[in-house]
């Protein structure tokens, strides 16, 4: 097989394994949390199938790994995560105000009309469905705990090792509600964090891009963690003890 169409064979099977492990391994909630990385996926494959014209120096380069498709969508979805831009189209949306000649409703008395029972509910969830209600997820200690996991890794450990990755804990996914995973997105000291799958394991990660992490504030205590750096490496004797100050 010529090894432009290996690549693309590979970045076919990647896509598809991608699908089968959101299927199989996820919750609804934690799909609809994923839709990020599930576009990231999706965009990257529909470019580099459809769209890119490899070479064979290029193909060469992506065969080395398991899954190129997770290498192209991991820079994409750095990329498309970072919502600052939303502001420049507001900024228009609200300069042109021309959205009712493009074909959006305008509202009417149904628009603040209270919710319908049960619409909440994803289309294919039974109407009887047994839902237990939610206990209210503390938000703050969520963030503190992928913190904490964070400055005590080694470095990225992501299966590219570009990312640092920390499985978002099992009861925070089951009870959150609303907004609660954008707030916890918001609440970490990090640019460009996300949430999302990782290949070959269960559960919703917090994925951090490996220089988001090392230009954070928290790059002095994650370089000299208690106990270590160069407050072991100061010599006795040298006059008074001195306040260390993170690199």
């Amino acid at each position: 097989m010529d090894r432009i169409d290996r690549l693309i064979t590979r970045i076919n099977k990647n896509l598809s394994d991608f699908h089968e492990q959101i299927i199989n391994s996820f919750g609804k909630k934690e799909i609809i949390d994923m839709a990020g990385r599930i576009k990231a996926m999706n965009d990257a494959h529909f470019y580099l199938t459809h769209h890119h014209a490899f070479d064979y120096e290029q193909a060469d380069y992506l065969l080395k790994f398991r899954s190129p498709l997770e290498i192209v969508a991991d820079k994409w979805e750095a990329r498309i995560s970072d919502i600052s831009d939303i502001s420049f189209d507001l900024d228009k949306i609200l300069y042109d105000r021309d959205a009712e000649n493009k074909g959006y409703r305008l509202a009417g008395p149904e628009a603040d009309a209270p919710a319908v029972a049960g619409a909440g509910k994803l289309h294919n969830e039974p109407a009887n469905a047994d839902r237990s209600q939610p206990q209210p997820v503390d938000v703050k200690a969520e963030a503190e705990r992928v913190i904490a996991v964070i400055k005590g890794l080694a470095g990225p450990n992501s299966p590219n090792k570009t990312h640092y990755a920390v499985k978002v804990s099992h009861e925070f996914m089951q009870n959150a509600r609303n907004n609660d995973t954008s707030k916890l997105l918001r609440a970490l000291p990090f640019k460009n964090a996300s949430l999302g799958g990782l290949n070959g394991e269960k559960g919703v990660f917090v994925t951090v891009p490996k220089a988001s992490v090392e230009k954070s504030s928290l790059l002095g205590k994650l370089k000299n963690p208690p106990g270590k750096g160069a407050a072991q490496n100061r010599k006795p004797g040298k006059g008074k003890d001195k306040k260390e100050e993170c690199l």
